[in-house]
C-alpha cells in the first residue's frame, strides 16, 4: 500500500505542477498532521477508481499510541470495521462501480514499536496529554473499485449524511485522465463533483 500511496502522491504533484498556485497550496496543506482533518486522494484511470483515506488516529479512535486496554482495542476494531465498509462510506453517482477491495491499515495503533523508535517519537512529543505516548499516528485505508465507465462518474459522497468519525474536514485531491482537482469536505458538504 505504501507504493500506491507514493505513486498517487507523485502523480498528484506532477499533475499540479501546471495547476494554479491555489491548488498547489491546497496540496501542501494536506501534508500537515491535524486532528479532526483527514485526507482523501483519488485516482481515476481506465475503468479503475482508487482511493486512499488517511487520518490522524486521534480523529478516528481517540488516541495515537498502540492499543493498551480493552477500550482502545474496541475503538480500533470499531474504526477498522467502519473504514472497511466502502459501501457505507462512499456513494458513487453517474456510473456503476463495484468495490473490489478495502484494505485498512491500523498498524500505527496496533503494532508494537521498537523501544528505540518509541524513544525517538517521545522526544518529538508536543501534545503533552496523558493519553498519548508522543507519537503522531495515522490510520489509512485503500479502496479499489472497477467501474463500467469511469468517465461517467459524476460525484462521490463521503459518509451517509455527515462526515464519518465526526471529522471537521476532509481535504480531497483527485486526478483523472480528464484533469485534476481539489476540494475540502465539511459536515455541511460531503460531495465531490467530478464533472
Amino acid at each position: 500500500m505504501k507504493l500506491l500511496e507514493q505513486t498517487l502522491t507523485q502523480l498528484i504533484i506532477i499533475s499540479l505542477a501546471g495547476a494554479p498556485a491555489a491548488a498547489a497550496s491546497e496540496y501542501v496543506r494536506h501534508q500537515a498532521h491535524a486532528h479532526g482533518i483527514a485526507e482523501l486522494t483519488i485516482a481515476l484511470e481506465g475503468n479503475r477508481l482508487e482511493m486512499i483515506f488517511t487520518s490522524p488516529a486521534m480523529s478516528l479512535v481517540g488516541f495515537e499510541h498502540k492499543t493498551s486496554n480493552p477500550q482502545h482495542i474496541a475503538a480500533v476494531a470499531k474504526a477498522a470495521m467502519a473504514l472497511g465498509d466502502a459501501e457505507a462510506l462512499f456513494t458513487l453517482k453517474g456510473t456503476n462501480c463495484a468495490a473490489d477491495d478495502a484494505q485498512v491499515d491500523m498498524s500505527a495503533v496496533t503494532a508494537s514499536i521498537e523501544p528505540e523508535t518509541q524513544k525517538n517519537l517521545d522526544a518529538h512529543d508536543h501534545h503533552g496529554t496523558d493519553d498519548e505516548e508522543g507519537s503522531h499516528a495515522d490510520i489509512s485505508a485503500h479502496y479499489s473499485y472497477t467501474c463500467a465507465d469511469i468517465a461517467d462518474l459524476q460525484s462521490l459522497r463521503l459518509g451517509p449524511g455527515k462526515l464519518p468519525f465526526s471529522l471537521e474536514e476532509v481535504n480531497v485531491m483527485w486526478v483523472s485522465e480528464q484533469g485534476q482537482g481539489a476540494t475540502v469536505l465539511t459536515p455541511e458538504n460531503q460531495l465531490i463533483e467530478f464533472n
